[in-house]
């Protein structure tokens, strides 16, 4: 049986972790990428498997709409890793530290479902395994925040909880296209993390380091992938 799997942000820390995962499950990986120089490392990495590569900014439905419309395929799984972590930048409000985090990892997720379903009107004969790569900070209370010392990480914490709000909106919305599964990551070892991690710092709040990508890929594949 042919199994096919799609992946945001494939050449973000996460993204990238889940390929060999796929790969060593026999699934065929295609995945969405902006980052071009990054893509031809993982090309020369993977050159001899069944690894292909989709460009999208994950900023506009059509363009995803017109790439699933010409390559019709059943797909096994999709994971939507795209986003990053981070601080809210002290310089902009609240409101636009939300609205900036929500953009980055919220927006790139309505937009590929949106895609999706415009391609796809017809649901397919099996639901479609649907990965929405979230964080445990989605429930923390805005007590925990302040107790916890991520008052300065409100954007990326509603991000968070907007992911998680969005995932009980597709299951609801699409219960015959897609199995939703919110993955609530706790720490993953990426580039966004390492950073994370020195700036908080600077404030007197310390994180352990994560996981490795891979490590974390490995894991998640076992709960969600035959």
């Amino acid at each position: 049986m042919e199994k096919n799997a799609f992946i945001t942000g494939i050449t973000g820390g996460i993204g990238e972790g889940l390929i060999k995962p796929f790969l060593k499950r026999m699934y065929t990986v295609y995945g969405q990428y902006r980052n071009e120089k990054k893509r031809l490392e993982l090309a020369q990495k993977y050159a001899n498997a069944d690894l292909q590569f989709v460009y999208s900014t994950l900023e506009d439905s059509t363009q995803l709409e017109s790439y699933f419309v010409q390559h019709p395929r059943t797909y096994t799984c999709i994971v939507l890793a795209a986003g990053r972590p981070g601080l809210d930048d002290p310089e902009v409000s609240r409101e636009q530290n939300i609205a900036n985090f929500d953009k980055d990892n919220v927006e790139n997720k309505r937009v590929f479902v949106k895609a999706f379903i415009k391609a796809y009107p017809t649901p397919p004969k099996e639901r479609i395994k649907l990965v929405l790569i979230c964080s445990h900070v989605a429930k923390l209370t805005d007590e925990e925040i302040q107790q916890k010392g991520f008052n300065n990480q409100i954007g990326y914490i509603y991000a968070m909880r907007s992911i998680y709000t969005f995932g009980q909106y597709i299951k609801e919305k699409y219960p015959e296209y897609f199995e939703v599964i919110i993955e609530m990551t706790d720490k993953v070892e990426t580039k966004g993390l390492i950073g994370l991690r020195e700036d908080l710092k600077k404030d007197g709040v310390v994180i352990d380091p994560g996981s490795d990508p891979e490590t974390y890929g490995e894991e998640l594949l076992t709960k969600i992938a035959a």
